[in-house]
């Protein structure tokens, strides 16, 4: 307990959730006694060298909250630790995400093309994917850049829409449980939380604790593993009930969610993790 912290977190954020998370976050490490400065981003990317030399301590480590990694790497090459590190910058990059983990069989059907060598392969594309099919883009969130295609006709007429370099991940829908999704904080040797998430017929969500199978638990510890994630967030869908395959993987799970649903602080287990 006597490492000290800094938390580096995105002050530029537009999102009122994003800093109530960051509330929990720095109250986490107050409440179990460590010293944690709170740090802003922008302080770093804009004046890296006087941040450094003017801050009252140099962290042993770092809780890195933000997307820009070439900070965390400039951390990390001064012998600090940084969780998560710039290693895990690939996240960020859906189509990134996929070709890294697309030889392990634990995602959804994928091919990955260029718009115009999509245009050249519909006929594969169709053959081995089915429809409906999901287009995603490389910068994939919540939802955005995420198209279902019904047919021929509107793939057709979706690449229509792009330049030919554009890269597309082509992904098959999982028809099998389409309103449940598990969510799932992990480390790279420990399930921190999971809760399964059902979308109900009047568009609200119901969540409840869930177990994971010890399949799914060394399929999510696995991911971070290949992703160099200390900690991240993975969602899992199905293709039938005994086949669970990983849809997304992010490096900011929804830490305050969890523990609104859960009752468990997961910066809180992950920081006891490391001692």
């Amino acid at each position: 307990m006597n490492a000290r912290w800094w938390f580096v977190y995105s002050d530029t954020s537009r999102y009122l959730e994003y800093f109530q998370i960051v509330d929990f976050i720095f109250l986490t490490f107050k409440n179990i006694g460590i010293q944690c400065m709170k740090i802003p981003a922008s302080t770093l990317i804009t004046n890296y060298e006087d941040t450094l030399s003017s801050a009252s301590f140099l962290p042993d480590n770092v809780l890195f909250w933000d997307k820009n990694w070439h900070v965390a790497s400039k951390l990390q090459k001064v012998g600090i630790h940084v969780y998560n590190n710039a290693n895990s910058a690939i996240v960020e990059d859906k189509i990134a995400t996929y070709e890294a983990l697309s030889d392990y069989g634990i995602i959804p059907k994928t091919l990955i093309y260029s718009v115009g060598k999509a245009k050249r392969n519909l006929e594969k594309i169709i053959k081995i994917i089915r429809f409906p099919i999901l287009a995603k883009l490389s910068e994939s969130v919540h939802g955005n850049n995420v198209f279902r295609l019904e047919n021929e006709s509107m793939l057709v007429n979706f690449l229509n829409n792009y330049e030919e370099q554009v890269i597309i991940a082509f992904q098959e829908t999982l028809t099998f449980s389409p309103k449940v999704e598990v969510k799932v904080c992990s480390t790279k040797s420990q399930i921190l939380s999971s809760y399964k998430r059902h979308s109900l017929n009047d568009g609200t969500l119901k969540s409840e604790d869930y177990t994971l199978t010890e399949k799914e638990a060394e399929m999510c510890k696995y991911v971070c593993g290949i992703l160099d994630l200390e900690i991240g967030g993975i969602d899992i869908m199905y293709r039938d009930e005994n086949t669970p395959l990983i849809c997304d993987v992010n490096t900011q799970p929804n830490v305050l969610n969890i523990f609104k649903i859960l009752g468990i602080n997961v910066i809180e287990k992950f920081i006891y993790s490391l001692i």
